[in-house]
């Protein structure tokens, strides 16, 4: 049987964003130059691996809190407070926690894979936060490119560094801050 999955599309500076509610809460963001059918389909991809076969419904009315924080969001980059709505993003419970602590990270600011091990109370657990960022299926909302790397790098980025680079000038990052 398949799941019913509400879904919105939103464009934005940084392209095309496809978010999903399951109904217990955001499941899913996914971020597309090329249009939103090609990042639904992309989208379903994901969501199939987690939930099994779905049948994604373009409906607003669940995502209404997501899509007021990403106005906000992109109105003032440099000043967006975290998202404060319900997640059912799955993973694990280790990935959970990282992901919660990454939510809390403020606009502009920056923490490295270390930082956030420590802060989720596994310290020599900094590859295990890298996989973690790279499993988030809310970037942006969950801002896991607020993570770098020891030393000033910017590390990973599932979605490629330029858009990393990208999203941490939106939001005013210096290297240091």
């Amino acid at each position: 049987m398949e799941k019913e999955l509400s879904y919105a599309v939103y464009e934005s500076p940084l392209g095309w964003l496809i978010l999903t509610h399951s109904g217990a809460g955001l499941s899913r963001l996914d971020l597309s130059p090329h249009g939103p059918d090609r990042a639904r389909d992309f989208q379903r991809q994901g969501l199939e691996k987690r939930f099994g076969p779905v049948h994604l419904v373009r409906d607003e009315t669940r995502l209404k809190e997501a899509l007021a924080w990403l106005d906000r969001y992109f109105d003032n980059p440099q000043k967006s407070l975290p998202y404060r709505g319900k997640f059912d993003a799955g993973g694990t419970v280790f990935q959970r926690k990282v992901w919660l602590h990454l939510a809390q990270i403020p606009s502009g600011h920056t923490e490295t894979y270390g930082q956030v091990a420590r802060a989720v109370g596994r310290p020599a657990a900094s590859r295990a936060v890298g996989q973690a960022c790279g499993a988030n299926p809310i970037p942006l909302i969950v801002p896991c490119h607020r993570v770098v790397a020891t030393g000033g790098g910017l590390g990973g980025f599932g979605l490629g560094l330029d858009l990393k680079r990208r999203m941490l000038d939106l939001e005013g990052w210096h290297p240091g801050k």
